[in-house]
């Protein structure tokens, strides 16, 4: 059994990276999981710089609010634990998150972008299935799902003649995937604009002054 695993982030009071979001995609089977994982502390606690960063997060990358969650912590690292005992290896994109689920699990983890080069998410074939906490939110393509990614990576490798059962015809809507809705009297279209994130780089490669430094792998 193949994992494709995805994750989202905030900072704790420490300035250091915490679990926010998992998705999880069994790469022969036709099997996720999705959780939240509720806050360690306050945000009362949070240094300035880090509540900025992680507001940003909320407003223009994952949209999950500090204090959404649904499974502690420890419960998901005993689930992970369980799960990825039964794993032959586990595939995730992203150099820092891999060195992440190297700290909590034996099994062998795959960086996607070093060993098959995989493309950013915007060139990812479209598979539509969001969790319920993405979907009921006005403009659910506006955020990054960790369920959506993972059933997408999951859909590229399986392009790449890996083993899976995710199929689809499917075409992404809008590319890239930043979007920004109207207002509630426009009918609530959706119109694709340049993101000029805070994240070190827009949209197209180009340099923006405003790094916010060790957050900016968490933005892909």
């Amino acid at each position: 059994m193949d994992l494709v695993i995805d994750l989202e982030f905030f900072k704790d009071y420490k300035g250091q990276v915490m679990p926010k979001e998992l998705g999880l995609a069994v790469l022969d089977l036709d099997a996720t999981v999705h959780s939240i994982i509720p806050p360690t502390c306050n945000t009362r606690f949070l240094k300035k710089d880090i509540l900025r960063e992680n507001n940003w997060l909320t407003l223009h990358h994952h949209g999950l609010d500090w204090y959404d969650g649904d499974v502690s912590l420890k419960k998901i690292q005993k689930t992970m634990h369980d799960i990825c005992r039964k794993a032959n290896k586990i595939d995730v994109r992203g150099e820092e998150k891999a060195k992440l689920l190297n700290k909590i699990t034996t099994c062998k983890v795959i960086n996607l972008e070093e060993a098959y080069e995989c493309p950013p998410r915007y060139k990812l074939p479209y598979y539509a299935r969001y969790c319920m906490q993405h979907s009921i939110k006005r403009c659910p393509l506006q955020y990054t799902c960790t369920l959506n990614i993972a059933c997408e990576l999951k859909l590229w490798l399986n392009s790449r003649d890996v083993k899976g059962t995710i199929t689809t015809t499917a075409e992404r809507p809008f590319s890239p995937p930043y979007y920004h809705c109207k207002n509630e009297f426009s009918e609530h279209s959706l119109e694709v604009v340049k993101n000029e994130s805070s994240c070190g780089e827009d949209l197209f490669g180009r340099s923006n002054s405003n790094d916010m430094g060790t957050i900016m792998w968490l933005c892909v």
